[in-house]
């Protein structure tokens, strides 16, 4: 971080990684479209048995994250900054590229990464008021081309027929009054052991279950770091309990993991800080947005700032090499630049 803090002082080192950056996304791109056409990429990597695209990464999940995350700010600049005399052409450049990139995220089949790309859209809509005709054709287009995967019965639809399960969330966990004394509904019972997307559906509940839990026993400076892996077998006491839906490295939501891991004191600390940078960048955020077309790599770290810490998602672990650093690093990049602003 203190290198990122030295780097970002010389723009023109910036521009020359957003240019490498969008090449390598490019790539990727390239690859899950590849992957989902002829069933594998060009290292020979086949469809994840989750049916989820991964790229050159075999078999690794974080294709999406990177493309979102890491990607998005090469793409925002390019999709951004580069305007043609032709109108026609200006559209056609706009369309195709926001096509290509958030139609990208859908097919890896990563279905929070491609909410998350939904509320990207949503956010651009807000803050890119000159760009609002063309974001509203893109989008047109893009919810086009995601039917006609449904219509057409292609294997990647498959993975998103689940989202309807998510309204039955509510029905999936009874709480009796008995605070130590929680009743799973029976439906779980009937899960078997295979990965389908309805278990992984129940098996993240569990997790955010078990890790509500885990606070309720370290309320003030929880279990400790990376401790969820370790002591979540030790809550026997849910009925149909099984380590292998219970358990995992982490509880799959940051809001949870800080609750579990660190208690009150981690997530009040984690939310001083936030609201610290945008309290004493607030001026600063307001010029940003009202002038967004002069600040867009600004823009694209603030519109990933608030996609990381939207609560309401699963997501990686925080204290991880992989999630963690990217987390981290748009958190402390936005930070560095919001101080570089004048």
């Amino acid at each position: 971080f203190l290198f990122l803090d030295i780097f970002i002082k010389n723009t023109e080192y910036i521009k020359k990684i957003l240019i490498i950056n969008f090449y390598i996304l490019i790539f990727l791109i390239f690859e899950v479209f590849l992957q989902r056409i002829i069933g594998f990429d060009l290292l020979g990597y086949p469809i994840h048995p989750y049916n989820r695209a991964t790229g050159p990464y075999g078999e690794e999940l974080v294709i999406g994250t990177l493309i979102i995350f890491v990607g998005f700010h090469s793409f925002f600049y390019f999709l951004i900054n580069y305007n043609f005399k032709s109108k026609i052409i200006d559209f056609t450049y706009f369309i195709l590229l926001f096509n290509l990139y958030f139609f990208s995220i859908y097919l890896t089949g990563e279905r929070m990464n491609f909410l998350v790309s939904l509320m990207i859209i949503f956010i651009m809509f807000l803050i890119l008021i000159k760009q609002r005709l063309k974001l509203i054709l893109s989008t047109l287009i893009l919810f086009f081309l995601i039917f006609s995967t449904f219509f057409l019965n292609l294997n990647v639809s498959k993975k998103y027929e689940t989202f309807g399960k998510l309204f039955q969330v509510k029905d999936k966990i009874i709480l009796s009054s008995n605070s130590k004394e929680k009743i799973l509904d029976k439906e779980l019972t009937k899960l078997d052991n295979n990965m389908t997307d309805y278990h992984v559906l129940d098996a993240h509940l569990l997790h955010f279950y078990v890790g509500f839990e885990i606070w309720r026993d370290n309320k003030f400076f929880g279990s400790g770091v990376k401790s969820f892996r370790k002591i979540c077998g030790n809550y026997s006491y849910i009925e149909s309990f099984s380590k292998d839906k219970s358990c995992s490295t982490h509880p799959h939501n940051f809001v949870v993991e800080l609750l579990s891991e660190t208690g009150l004191f981690g997530l009040f600390l984690f939310i001083f800080i936030l609201l610290l940078i945008l309290k004493n960048n607030s001026k600063k955020l307001s010029i940003i947005i009202k002038n967004p077309q002069n600040y867009i790599l600004l823009i694209s770290f603030f519109i990933i700032f608030i996609c990381l810490i939207w609560p309401f998602k699963t997501s990686g672990r925080l204290f991880s090499n992989f999630y963690g650093t990217i987390f981290w690093f748009n958190i402390f990049t936005f930070y560095i630049l919001l101080k570089r602003f004048k």
